[in-house]
């Protein structure tokens, strides 16, 4: 019997964390906030690259604009990604999801170059949503340890 009480003893604990946890979680949700993948805009005018090296964070993405009267591209140096090819007045678009140094040019016209840096957050974005998780998965664990005990 002592050792029942014990176990229900320990798996209220359990719950109670889980409980505590799981309403952390939820209080945070409003407070948190959403990271938005943003857009860096970059100028082809003047057979150069209008900012020839811009710097982003992981998610976001790069917009080429062609201003010039004839067709660049946008060719990275390592094949990173796919050539965009602009026509006068087009945009190309390339998201960079990972941190590191793109540098590109325009396989057209060489002497036209530039750099992308993603460069990393070190530290990880925080998400109260993990909170909720580890507070349900706690409290499930807890009602199975006494339905065991009860058996």
């Amino acid at each position: 019997m002592a050792y029942r009480s014990r176990a229900q003893g320990i798996a209220g604990m359990i719950g109670m964390v889980g409980l505590l946890v799981l309403i952390v979680g939820s209080l945070a949700l409003p407070f948190v906030p959403i990271a938005r993948a943003a857009i860096t805009d970059v100028s082809i005018s003047n057979f150069a690259f209008v900012q020839s090296s811009v710097t982003i964070s992981p998610g976001d993405s790069v917009r080429w604009t062609n201003n010039d009267g004839v067709t660049h591209t946008v060719t990275s140096n390592t094949g990173a990604w796919t050539p965009l090819t602009l026509a006068a007045g087009e945009s190309g678009t390339i998201p960079f999801a990972n941190a590191g140094t793109y540098a590109y040019h325009c396989s057209i016209h060489p002497s036209m170059t530039g750099t992308v840096v993603v460069t990393a957050t070190g530290v990880p974005e925080f998400s109260s949503g993990l909170f909720v998780v580890v507070g349900l998965l706690t409290m499930m664990v807890a009602l199975m340890f006494v339905r065991r005990r009860r058996a």
